[in-house]
């Protein structure tokens, strides 16, 4: 099976971020800057690959460790646009979850993905996201994600 190997965090800076870092060690590397670029290795060809944004990039490799869930933020507006994708090893995108969520009280509702998260309900390939609504209500909802075929496995309210 194909995987995710060695799996950092490229600032704005210059400055790396590894999945191994302690919170201390990340406050030591000075101000925060913006994320731009995320690099790993995939483990059947060893090639690198990578995923970058001016506008910023905030991944995590999802459990199970055959891919990674990254938000790509598009442009740097107040509220940015931005894409949810759902990456393979080898850097090529295998889904994009729509900004659009019909599962949420049972209405469509409109948002941006604010950051990748822990499942509520943790399992391989399953990852979760934190959803914030545009529709007028500025609620939040934690949502898991199959990250095989994107779709909502759990939807809580947080806010």
């Amino acid at each position: 099976m194909n995987r995710i190997q060695n799996f950092y965090k490229v600032r704005e800076d210059g400055q790396f971020m590894t999945l191994d870092m302690s919170v201390s060690e990340v406050y030591a590397l000075g101000e925060i800057s913006t994320v731009v670029e995320v690099r790993w290795t995939d483990a059947l060809t060893q090639k690198t690959a990578s995923l970058k944004s001016a506008h910023g990039v905030f991944a995590s490799v999802v459990p199970g460790g055959d891919c990674i869930a990254a938000i790509v933020h598009q442009n740097d507006a107040v509220l940015p646009d931005s894409m949810l994708h759902v990456v393979n090893p080898d850097g090529t995108i295998r889904l994009t979850v729509p900004n659009v969520q019909k599962v949420i009280n049972g209405h469509v509702r409109p948002g941006t993905f604010g950051w990748v998260c822990e499942a509520i309900h943790p399992a391989p390939n399953v990852f979760g996201v934190v959803f914030q609504t545009h529709d007028g209500s500025n609620a939040d909802f934690w949502l898991d994600i199959d990250a095989t075929k994107g779709k909502v496995l759990a939807c809580h309210w947080s806010k």
